[in-house]
């Protein structure tokens, strides 16, 4: 017997959780400044009382999306309309490969679309874009270097889903997305991890590309661990320099011998 396996989608009410926050924040905070604890002590103590507002917050509503295959959601972002644009993996449509999915403010479905080519192809991270379309990364296995290894996959559509246009990074080895936003010049910046390029191993691998995703600079960072880049965010630096910077998120896999 096969068990299917369905996105699911849930909206938790934030109330709870940002009363408790709220009423108990300034307290901690001033009593770990009196009396000279460390903070990371008075934070671990807000974690553990917002713990029980995570746990008991109010679910709005739920949905489940998918087909009779298997389908995974990786990413989520509410969008301009306030309805939701989702990101994934789906098995059950006519191309096995990146699941995009656009629902109204209540989570029902407003548009699907998939895209892909005949093997393993997944969408790992989507942001809506400043013309109103959508921005997914991802990797693919269909396109790009045809040896058997990902190349890092970029997809840009409309407000409908429809493609625009595509673009794969990487070299001959493996190299996959998880992370992509828009940049103030209209471009975009992607990180993940790459098995082509660096110090050996796997390594950040972090991508700009002009706004028709054609690649401006890539970056990698990493020794001789296997180092993964999860996120990506512009920042400003503000009050010393006019120019933008960029935070990583990533995790490094210590080995030992």
């Amino acid at each position: 017997m096969i068990r299917k396996k369905y996105l699911l989608f849930v909206l938790l009410s934030p109330a709870p959780l940002l009363n408790l926050v709220k009423s108990r924040l300034p307290r901690i905070y001033r009593g770990c400044l009196l009396s000279g604890l460390p903070c990371s002590r008075a934070l671990l103590f807000i974690l553990l009382l917002c713990t029980p507002a995570l746990v008991f917050s109010q679910q709005r509503w739920e949905r489940t999306y998918g087909g009779p295959n298997v389908e995974w959601g990786y990413s989520v972002q509410q969008t301009s309309d306030g309805g939701y644009i989702v990101a994934g993996y789906s098995g059950s449509f006519p191309v096995f490969g990146i699941y995009l999915l656009k629902t109204n403010a209540s989570g029902d479905t407003l548009w699907t679309r998939t895209y892909g080519g005949l093997s393993w192809d997944q969408g790992n991270s989507v942001q809506q874009t400043s013309d109103g379309g959508y921005i997914v990364a991802g990797y693919t296995h269909s396109f790009g270097h045809a040896n058997g290894w990902a190349d890092v996959w970029l997809i840009k559509t409309n407000a409908s889903g429809d493609t625009l246009w595509t673009r794969t990074y990487g070299g001959t080895n493996g190299d996959q997305g998880y992370s992509v936003q828009q940049t103030s010049d209209g471009g975009y910046i992607i990180a993940g991890w790459t098995n082509s390029f660096g110090a050996g191993g796997y390594d950040v691998y972090l991508i700009k590309a002009n706004a028709s995703g054609d690649t401006l600079w890539t970056k990698t960072y990493g020794g001789t661990n296997d180092d993964y880049g999860n996120s990506v965010q512009q920042t400003s630096d503000g009050g010393t320099s006019s120019q933008d910077g960029l935070t990583l998120l990533g995790q490094e896999a210590m080995m030992s011998t």
